[in-house]
């Protein structure tokens, strides 16, 4: 958030009764201006070697206004960050793709900061896309925002149904994730992998996904995540018909409730 003097907010004032920005409701208590979109194609063309000055700036605020809403998507203020999104989303879209083109270091963060937005209201292909290129731009291939990034890529692909590209990417991930020690994250992608194949019948090679998850969360200590890996492909196996080898799964996930 900026705080900003009388007199800039004069002149936004005026830029809004000249029709040049337009008044907008950011949250249920936050309102907030923005450029109507031929204003910015004609500044663009106006302008095309825009300062440099510009662009950070404008790469600071999107990565401070991402950061911020992801955060609060996980609490009870998720309503109004998704909302805030909504009416913000063209200027982080013209701030990554901006990052992206010129192979901003950054543009993985930011990416990373809207795979939620894009999970639950899409569009799910741009944020594939954006999200992918963001990746290939990152050569820190241990680090762990680099690792979270091809899980939520894997997650995206899984939901699109595009199995080949989520497997790739949650398989990345779950290596990834051991390798930095966080079992617990891995043992997550490995359920993503076991789920995309037990959904097509492919119960042999969704079985030792299954297992590698569930000793993943064993490692990390997490009972929860362990009884529902165990409950779930219980479950599917049950579903199935096979009443047999779904057996020692549910009772697995009684033993870890």
């Amino acid at each position: 958030n900026f705080i900003v003097g009388r007199d800039a907010m004069d002149d936004v004032e005026s830029l809004t009764n000249k029709s040049m920005l337009a008044h907008v409701s950011l949250s249920s208590h936050e309102v907030g201006y923005r450029m109507f979109e031929s204003v910015r194609e004609f500044a663009r063309e106006r302008s095309p070697n825009e300062s440099p000055s510009a662009y950070e700036k404008h790469l600071q605020w999107a990565l401070v206004t991402a950061i911020r809403l992801d955060e609060q998507m996980d609490d009870a203020r998720a309503p109004d960050a998704f909302h805030s999104l909504d009416r913000c989303y063209s200027d982080l879209i013209a701030a990554l793709s901006h990052a992206l083109e010129v192979k901003e270091a950054r543009s993985l963060e930011l990416a990373f900061s809207m795979r939620k937005f894009w999970l639950m209201r899409g569009p799910l292909s741009d944020g594939a896309d954006l999200l992918e290129q963001a990746i290939a731009a990152s050569n820190d291939t241990e680090n762990a925002l680099y690792v979270d990034a091809q899980n939520s890529l894997g997650a995206i692909n899984m939901t699109l149904g595009n199995k080949e590209e989520a497997l790739s990417s949650l398989e990345q991930a779950a290596d990834g994730f051991l390798s930095l020690h966080m079992p617990t994250k891995a043992a997550a992608s490995f359920a993503n992998m076991g789920i995309l194949h037990a959904m097509e019948g492919e119960f042999a090679l969704a079985e030792p996904l299954f297992a590698s998850s569930l000793r993943a969360y064993e490692a990390g200590g997490d009972k929860t995540g362990a009884a529902k890996v165990s409950l779930n492909f219980g479950r599917m196996l049950a579903d199935a018909g096979h009443c047999e080898r779904a057996m020692p799964y549910l009772l697995a996930a009684l033993h870890h409730v």
